[in-house]
């Protein structure tokens, strides 16, 4: 599915860290075995900028039967049209309380920098 969706060049930027296609994978991947898709809500969001299209994913991982943690993302993809279908050629995710203010920041910071 992720071949699917990200171009062949596809980066991103995963809690203010640059990332090549395959750390984006693995990160992705990460955040994939904490979904509960019982208590998981996704949203739309505004995007920072145009073309762009944003979510906000909020969910409970249960760590143990005695420990949950709440969680949160924004989501945020640039996409580009590759034989007639939208795929994502940047990907950025800000998880934890203060993805609003990071993405504020996001330009000041080297990983929004991409091609």
């Amino acid at each position: 599915m992720f071949d699917d969706l990200f171009t062949r060049d596809a980066i991103g930027c995963v809690n203010a860290e640059r990332m090549d296609r395959d750390s984006l994978r693995k990160a992705l991947l990460g955040i994939q075995k904490t979904w509960d898709p019982t208590t998981g809500k996704v949203t739309p969001a505004v995007a920072p900028k145009p073309k762009e299209l944003a979510v906000e994913m909020k969910w409970i991982y249960q760590e143990d039967k005695t420990h949950s943690l709440k969680e949160a993302a924004m989501v945020v993809a640039e996409t580009i049209e590759v034989h007639g279908n939208p795929m994502i050629k940047y990907l950025e995710v800000e998880s934890g309380k203060d993805w609003a203010i990071q993405l504020k920041m996001r330009a000041t910071r080297d990983c929004t920098s991409y091609p």
